[in-house]
């Protein structure tokens, strides 16, 4: 989506809707995946996750509806929506998007014009002169995250998560409003099996507005892929429904095996797709693929090579963890102890001592050791300060390890003050993980979302995230936590060997059609990005930080990242240990790209191109 409205001058361009509403000036351009629809009042330019073979009920409801209403839409949408409406009577415009944040959408005000689009850096390209947000650059850099309601850009905006605003005719907000998910505060009283009847029939009803003619789980193997698609199979959609799923050669961490097993185990079809980053096919049109990604993340050159239709329905597995808690047995201590937070004995002995513990752990080097006893005992000097704790190793905000990675701290307080939150005003442990979940969605969880987005557009299709369901997550975050954090005895991530595996709701859920191999797995992921930078990745990354660096305008030398890319331009071997230290090293080079395309202007990308993609194909 990119609509240019302009109080001067008539912006019609080849290929896009153009018209007029008294002294707007108007032209839009979609996706092969968006609608457009126009009642005697309003247009509607609607980006969604709904396949084509529903556009006439789609359009049918529109046309009843008198007033964009964000609640009526997620209905209406399955909870994915970001939606313009221009009101040709009011000459208003209304910008309206999902609580969840599945999709967004950008907008800017640059005088007499007004530009709103899908992709962030079409619709900074499409001002007069743009620069980047030093804060949302050190948010990237800090964390590997940018925020809800940030972009890397100053004054272009992203719509945050469940906000209505209408614009008037001098583009000037009129009104705003919020919808949000409500977490619950505590536990419901459901007995054990009707939570795991519950959840399973909330993740169920999740997929059924979806289903398309043709649905694809994207399968990693893990328990939240696999519970998709045992909840479409539920569905008994019968050749409908198949799974892909994606291997990188030569990886010693292979999830295959597990959705080979499970697919077979259900009957349903899974291709394999193998990537080698050895080959340069697979990352064929590197920085016009950057240049159309909200999140640049290198995942899209693994689970991003296959190409769909708008008739098709990806899925993909990501969870809110309100059912499958992120919790091991050192962090429910920590929770253990929220009643006593204020307790004399806690604050004037037993914190004290815990630092005094800490530190001397820290002389010893175990925060870093690779005896996992010994780390959790560093961790546990750290529980009797909850607040501390929860920051430092669930919110993983430690300006220390920034500095120490060499990364600048200018902005780090910043950026802490996201993440903050009152002890004292949260009631239960359950209240508590759902508090810190609120603030992992508006970080983490929406910036898993735009990457997904991004790999469905980029391949013309559409990629569904139904763990992302408000009615789902209202009723998965009231889950009793003592029930969603037991733990029980399975098997390594990788092997065969004795593991305490989590996720007990999950499991017991969907037990009835997992089989042992799935059900008793430990969670895991499978590294691979230090393949890709041992192979043509790398090199393409590379080249950018040494084009950068011999640019006038340098990105890395305007944001004092000359010592930490370094130590990247002297190395030419990565190992898996390797893997954070290249995910920043990866996103800086997708930021030159955004310098030299989108800020500097020195690609003879011309300000304004319709869409800024429409450049590329050209």
């Amino acid at each position: 989506m990119f609509i240019h409205i302009s109080q001067t001058k008539s912006p019609e361009r080849v290929g896009a809707v153009n018209g007029s509403i008294k002294n707007w000036h108007f032209a839009i351009h979609k996706e092969v995946t968006e609608y457009l629809f126009e009642t005697p009042r309003l247009l509607w330019i609607i980006d969604t996750n709904l396949t084509r073979d529903k556009e006439q009920g789609l359009r049918a409801a529109i046309e009843t509806m008198a007033e964009p209403d964000c609640e009526k839409l997620e209905t209406l949408l399955n909870g994915n929506f970001f939606a313009a409406v221009l009101d040709k009577e009011q000459q208003r415009l209304t910008l309206l998007r999902d609580p969840s944040g599945v999709k967004t959408g950008y907008f800017s005000v640059d005088g007499t014009e007004l530009f709103v689009g899908s992709i962030m850096h079409e619709v900074a390209n499409a001002r007069s002169s743009v620069d980047f947000h030093p804060e949302a650059v050190h948010q990237l850099l800090y964390s590997g995250y940018l925020l809800d309601g940030y972009t890397l850009y100053a004054d272009v905006q992203e719509l945050t998560m469940g906000t209505t605003l209408v614009l008037d005719g001098q583009f000037r907000p009129l009104h705003r409003e919020k919808v949000s998910i409500r977490l619950a505060e505590r536990d419901n009283e459901l007995s054990p099996e009707q939570n795991f009847r519950m959840l399973r029939e909330e993740s169920r009803k999740a997929h059924e507005g979806y289903v398309a003619p043709s649905n694809r789980v994207l399968l990693s193997g893990g328990l939240d892929s696999i519970a998709m698609l045992i909840c479409l199979d539920d569905l008994q959609l019968g050749d409908r429904l198949d799974s892909l799923s994606f291997k990188v050669k030569g990886t010693t961490q292979d999830e295959t095996v597990y959705a080979q097993s499970i697919a077979q185990h259900l009957g349903i079809e899974n291709q394999v797709l193998e990537i080698n980053p050895d080959d340069v096919a697979n990352f064929e049109g590197f920085e016009e693929t950057l240049l159309r990604m909200n999140n640049p993340y290198f995942g899209v050159w693994i689970f991003g090579n296959f190409r769909g239709t708008p008739h098709q329905m990806f899925y993909a597995g990501q969870d809110t963890r309100l059912h499958t808690p992120a919790l091991n047995e050192v962090d429910k201590w920590a929770f253990a102890l929220l009643p006593y937070q204020n307790r004399f004995w806690m604050r004037f002995v037993a914190q004290p001592l815990a630092r005094l513990a800490g530190n001397f752990m820290k002389l010893l080097g175990w925060p870093n050791s690779k005896n996992r006893i010994l780390k959790n005992l560093y961790k546990a000097t750290h529980i009797f300060d909850l607040k501390r704790y929860l920051r430092k190793f669930y919110l993983k905000l430690d300006p220390e390890k920034i500095a120490a990675a060499g990364l600048p701290t200018t902005f780090y307080s910043d950026f802490e003050k996201h993440f903050e939150f009152d002890l004292d005003s949260i009631p239960t442990e359950r209240a508590l993980y759902n508090k810190l979940v609120e603030l992992k969605w508006k970080e983490q969880y929406v910036y898993d979302m735009r990457y997904l987005q991004d790999v469905a557009r980029i391949n013309q299709t559409y990629i569904a995230m139904p763990f992302y369901n408000r009615r789902l997550a209202e009723f998965s975050s009231s889950i009793p936590f003592r029930l969603a954090t037991k733990p029980m005895v399975g098997q390594d991530r990788f092997g065969e060997k004795k593991w305490i595996v989590y996720k007990y709701a999950l499991r017991h859920a969907f037990r009835d059609k997992l089989n042992d191999l799935t059900f008793y797995r430990a969670k895991a992921v499978s590294n691979t990005l230090h393949q890709l930078f041992n192979g043509v990745m790398g090199q393409k990354v590379r080249s950018l930080l040494i084009q950068d660096l011999a640019n006038p305008r340098s990105l890395i030398q305007r944001f004092q990242l000359q010592a930490f890319v370094q130590r990247f331009l002297h190395t030419d071997f990565w190992e898996m240990e390797d893997s954070s230290y290249l995910m920043t090293i990866y996103y800086i080079g997708a930021l030159t790209v955004y310098n030299r395309h989108i800020v500097c202007r020195q690609s003879g990308l011309k300000k304004g191109v319709f869409p800024l993609t429409a450049y590329w194909a050209a």
